[in-house]
Protein backbone atom coordinates (compact mmCIF):
# COMPACT_ATOMS: atom_id res chain seq x y z
CA UNK A 1 0.00 0.00 0.00
CA UNK A 2 1.02 3.68 -1.01
CA UNK A 3 2.35 5.35 2.34
CA UNK A 4 -0.03 8.39 1.75
CA UNK A 5 -3.06 6.19 1.85
CA UNK A 6 -2.21 4.73 5.75
CA UNK A 7 -0.25 7.85 6.92
CA UNK A 8 -3.94 10.11 6.91
CA UNK A 9 -5.86 8.63 9.73
CA UNK A 10 -6.74 9.69 13.20
CA UNK A 11 -3.48 9.41 15.00
CA UNK A 12 -2.05 11.58 12.21
CA UNK A 13 -3.95 14.61 14.15
CA UNK A 14 -2.69 13.42 17.43
CA UNK A 15 0.94 13.71 16.10
CA UNK A 16 0.20 17.13 14.39
CA UNK A 17 -2.07 18.42 16.78
CA UNK A 18 -0.44 21.86 16.89
CA UNK A 19 -1.07 22.00 12.71
CA UNK A 20 -4.65 23.66 13.70
CA UNK A 21 -6.72 26.48 12.98
CA UNK A 22 -4.77 28.82 14.58
CA UNK A 23 -1.54 27.81 13.09
CA UNK A 24 -3.29 27.92 9.72
CA UNK A 25 -3.81 31.46 9.94
CA UNK A 26 -0.29 32.66 10.27
CA UNK A 27 -1.13 31.35 6.39
CA UNK A 28 -4.02 32.91 6.03
CA UNK A 29 -2.73 36.64 5.85
CA UNK A 30 -0.05 35.02 3.09
CA UNK A 31 -2.75 33.92 0.96
CA UNK A 32 -4.90 36.62 1.18
CA UNK A 33 -2.29 39.20 0.14
CA UNK A 34 -2.35 36.83 -3.17
CA UNK A 35 -6.19 36.73 -3.69
CA UNK A 36 -6.47 40.57 -3.41
CA UNK A 37 -5.98 41.04 -6.66
CA UNK A 38 -9.13 38.96 -7.82
CA UNK A 39 -11.17 40.37 -5.62
CA UNK A 40 -10.57 44.13 -6.64
CA UNK A 41 -11.29 43.40 -10.03
CA UNK A 42 -14.22 41.48 -9.18
CA UNK A 43 -15.25 44.23 -7.37
CA UNK A 44 -15.30 41.88 -4.12
CA UNK A 45 -17.21 39.22 -5.46
CA UNK A 46 -16.55 36.24 -3.30
CA UNK A 47 -13.98 33.14 -4.43
CA UNK A 48 -14.50 30.33 -5.29
CA UNK A 49 -11.78 27.72 -3.61
CA UNK A 50 -9.78 24.60 -4.41
CA UNK A 51 -8.39 23.74 -0.85
CA UNK A 52 -6.05 20.52 -2.38
CA UNK A 53 -4.77 18.16 0.11
CA UNK A 54 -7.37 19.80 2.92
CA UNK A 55 -7.02 17.07 5.43
CA UNK A 56 -10.00 17.70 8.17
CA UNK A 57 -10.05 21.35 6.31
CA UNK A 58 -8.60 23.95 8.73
CA UNK A 59 -7.97 26.14 5.95
CA UNK A 60 -11.52 25.36 4.06
CA UNK A 61 -13.22 26.88 7.30
CA UNK A 62 -11.12 29.80 7.65
CA UNK A 63 -12.04 30.68 3.84
CA UNK A 64 -14.98 29.97 3.76
CA UNK A 65 -15.39 32.35 7.15
CA UNK A 66 -14.65 35.35 4.80
CA UNK A 67 -17.39 34.52 3.10
CA UNK A 68 -15.50 32.58 0.15
CA UNK A 69 -17.02 29.19 -1.49
CA UNK A 70 -14.49 26.31 -0.93
CA UNK A 71 -13.73 22.90 -2.33
CA UNK A 72 -11.88 20.59 -0.34
CA UNK A 73 -10.67 18.16 -1.24
CA UNK A 74 -8.45 15.16 0.30
CA UNK A 75 -7.63 11.32 -0.50
CA UNK A 76 -8.68 10.76 3.47
CA UNK A 77 -11.82 9.56 4.27
CA UNK A 78 -11.39 10.00 8.14
CA UNK A 79 -9.74 13.55 7.69
CA UNK A 80 -12.59 14.24 5.66
CA UNK A 81 -15.41 13.04 8.06
CA UNK A 82 -13.60 14.47 10.80
CA UNK A 83 -13.85 17.83 8.85
CA UNK A 84 -17.77 16.98 8.04
CA UNK A 85 -18.11 17.25 11.87
CA UNK A 86 -15.93 20.03 12.24
CA UNK A 87 -18.54 21.71 9.60
CA UNK A 88 -21.36 20.75 11.11
CA UNK A 89 -20.89 22.57 14.49
CA UNK A 90 -20.38 25.90 12.30
CA UNK A 91 -23.86 26.65 11.28
CA UNK A 92 -22.70 30.60 9.79
CA UNK A 93 -20.93 28.52 7.12
CA UNK A 94 -23.80 26.60 5.34
CA UNK A 95 -23.67 25.71 1.74
CA UNK A 96 -19.69 27.60 1.83
CA UNK A 97 -17.62 24.58 1.87
CA UNK A 98 -17.86 20.85 -0.08
CA UNK A 99 -15.84 18.17 0.88
CA UNK A 100 -15.18 16.03 -1.94
CA UNK A 101 -12.62 12.60 -1.55
CA UNK A 102 -10.32 12.62 -4.46
CA UNK A 103 -6.98 11.47 -5.61
CA UNK A 104 -4.90 14.98 -5.82
CA UNK A 105 -3.91 13.77 -9.46
CA UNK A 106 -7.77 13.68 -10.36
CA UNK A 107 -9.62 16.50 -9.17
CA UNK A 108 -12.71 16.53 -10.86
CA UNK A 109 -13.06 20.20 -11.94
CA UNK A 110 -12.60 22.38 -14.92
CA UNK A 111 -11.73 25.71 -14.88
CA UNK A 112 -14.03 26.08 -11.90
CA UNK A 113 -11.66 27.77 -8.78
CA UNK A 114 -10.16 31.58 -9.33
CA UNK A 115 -8.20 30.32 -6.29
CA UNK A 116 -6.15 26.88 -5.71
CA UNK A 117 -3.89 26.16 -2.32
CA UNK A 118 -1.98 23.23 -1.71
CA UNK A 119 -0.73 23.99 1.74
CA UNK A 120 1.59 21.94 4.53
CA UNK A 121 3.83 20.06 2.01
CA UNK A 122 1.07 18.34 0.20
CA UNK A 123 3.14 17.74 -2.40
CA UNK A 124 5.81 15.09 -4.14
CA UNK A 125 4.57 12.40 -2.23
CA UNK A 126 5.02 10.30 -5.53
CA UNK A 127 8.31 8.03 -6.28
CA UNK A 128 8.02 8.88 -10.43
CA UNK A 129 8.25 12.72 -11.27
CA UNK A 130 5.40 12.00 -13.58
CA UNK A 131 2.84 12.11 -11.14
CA UNK A 132 4.15 14.83 -9.27
CA UNK A 133 3.81 16.84 -12.39
CA UNK A 134 0.08 15.36 -12.81
CA UNK A 135 -0.69 17.08 -9.76
CA UNK A 136 0.03 20.65 -10.79
CA UNK A 137 -1.78 19.84 -13.94
CA UNK A 138 -4.72 18.60 -12.08
CA UNK A 139 -4.72 22.18 -10.13
CA UNK A 140 -4.15 24.00 -13.68
CA UNK A 141 -7.21 22.38 -15.20
CA UNK A 142 -9.36 23.20 -11.96
CA UNK A 143 -8.27 26.41 -12.31
CA UNK A 144 -9.99 29.57 -14.49
CA UNK A 145 -7.68 31.27 -16.98
CA UNK A 146 -5.76 34.19 -14.57
CA UNK A 147 -6.45 31.97 -11.71
CA UNK A 148 -3.90 32.26 -8.72
CA UNK A 149 -2.44 29.42 -7.01
CA UNK A 150 -0.20 29.29 -3.41
CA UNK A 151 2.05 26.08 -3.66
CA UNK A 152 3.09 25.68 0.25
CA UNK A 153 6.69 23.52 -0.15
CA UNK A 154 9.42 22.70 1.76
CA UNK A 155 12.55 24.16 1.07
CA UNK A 156 15.10 21.12 0.06
CA UNK A 157 18.25 22.97 1.42
CA UNK A 158 16.77 23.86 4.72
CA UNK A 159 15.34 20.04 5.11
CA UNK A 160 18.64 18.51 4.55
CA UNK A 161 21.14 21.26 6.95
CA UNK A 162 18.52 20.99 9.85
CA UNK A 163 17.47 17.27 9.83
CA UNK A 164 16.81 15.82 12.90
CA UNK A 165 17.60 12.12 12.67
CA UNK A 166 15.25 11.15 15.74
CA UNK A 167 13.58 13.06 18.49
CA UNK A 168 10.29 11.78 20.50
CA UNK A 169 7.51 13.70 22.65
CA UNK A 170 4.04 12.53 24.94
CA UNK A 171 1.26 13.84 23.29
CA UNK A 172 -2.08 13.23 25.11
CA UNK A 173 -0.78 10.32 26.85
CA UNK A 174 0.47 9.08 23.48
CA UNK A 175 4.41 8.65 23.11
CA UNK A 176 5.18 9.62 19.58
CA UNK A 177 8.87 8.76 18.18
CA UNK A 178 9.72 9.81 14.63
CA UNK A 179 13.21 8.68 12.92
CA UNK A 180 14.23 10.72 9.76
CA UNK A 181 16.41 10.48 6.66
CA UNK A 182 17.04 11.44 3.37
CA UNK A 183 17.58 8.98 0.48
CA UNK A 184 20.67 7.51 -0.06
CA UNK A 185 19.89 9.59 -3.79
CA UNK A 186 19.44 12.21 -2.19
CA UNK A 187 16.00 12.63 -4.10
CA UNK A 188 13.37 12.15 -1.10
CA UNK A 189 12.99 12.89 3.16
CA UNK A 190 11.54 9.76 4.54
CA UNK A 191 10.07 9.94 8.24
CA UNK A 192 9.24 7.36 10.29
CA UNK A 193 6.66 7.77 13.27
CA UNK A 194 5.52 5.72 16.31
CA UNK A 195 2.55 5.87 18.50
CA UNK A 196 2.16 4.46 21.46
CA UNK A 197 -0.37 4.85 23.77
CA UNK A 198 -3.06 2.78 25.84
CA UNK A 199 -4.98 1.30 22.62
CA UNK A 200 -1.88 0.35 21.58
CA UNK A 201 0.74 1.11 18.87
CA UNK A 202 0.24 2.38 15.66
CA UNK A 203 3.44 2.97 12.99
CA UNK A 204 3.51 4.79 9.54
CA UNK A 205 6.41 5.98 6.79
CA UNK A 206 5.97 9.86 5.44
CA UNK A 207 7.91 10.30 2.28
CA UNK A 208 8.17 13.54 0.09
CA UNK A 209 10.41 14.30 -2.92
CA UNK A 210 13.15 16.90 -2.54
CA UNK A 211 12.72 19.47 -5.34
CA UNK A 212 14.72 22.54 -5.46
CA UNK A 213 13.42 25.52 -6.56
CA UNK A 214 14.05 25.54 -10.20
CA UNK A 215 13.39 22.25 -10.49
CA UNK A 216 9.46 23.03 -8.97
CA UNK A 217 8.85 26.07 -10.75
CA UNK A 218 9.98 24.35 -14.07
CA UNK A 219 7.09 21.78 -13.49
CA UNK A 220 4.65 24.21 -12.82
CA UNK A 221 5.62 25.85 -15.72
CA UNK A 222 5.19 23.32 -18.03
CA UNK A 223 1.47 23.05 -16.29
CA UNK A 224 0.51 26.25 -17.77
CA UNK A 225 1.17 27.84 -14.00
CA UNK A 226 3.26 31.04 -13.84
CA UNK A 227 5.44 31.37 -10.73
CA UNK A 228 5.18 35.84 -10.03
CA UNK A 229 6.29 35.32 -6.24
CA UNK A 230 8.68 32.69 -4.24
CA UNK A 231 8.03 33.30 -0.01
CA UNK A 232 10.45 31.94 2.29
CA UNK A 233 8.00 32.05 5.63
CA UNK A 234 4.23 32.46 6.27
CA UNK A 235 5.31 36.04 7.13
CA UNK A 236 5.95 37.01 3.52
CA UNK A 237 9.41 36.89 3.95
CA UNK A 238 11.80 36.80 0.92
CA UNK A 239 12.76 33.48 -0.15
CA UNK A 240 16.43 32.49 0.40
CA UNK A 241 18.78 29.47 0.90
CA UNK A 242 17.95 29.81 4.97
CA UNK A 243 14.52 29.93 5.00
CA UNK A 244 12.00 27.01 6.47
CA UNK A 245 9.73 26.85 3.12
CA UNK A 246 9.28 27.79 -0.43
CA UNK A 247 6.05 28.99 -1.05
CA UNK A 248 5.23 29.70 -4.51
CA UNK A 249 2.45 32.33 -5.73
CA UNK A 250 1.32 33.42 -9.14
CA UNK A 251 -1.17 32.34 -11.85
CA UNK A 252 -2.45 30.27 -14.32
CA UNK A 253 -1.58 31.36 -17.79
Amino acid sequence: MAWYKKAFGSAYLDVYSHRDEKEAGKALKLIERVYRPLLEASGGRPLRVLDLCCGQGRYSVLLAGLGHEVAGVDLSGELLALGAEKLARRPELPGRVWLVRADMREVPFRGAFDLAINMFTSFGYFREDIENRRTLEAISCALRRGGRFVIDYLNRNHVIRELVEEDSFEQDGLAVTQSRRISPDGLRVDKTILVEGPQGRDSWVESVRLYNREELEWMLAESNLEVEKAYGDYEGGEYGPDSPRLILTGARQ
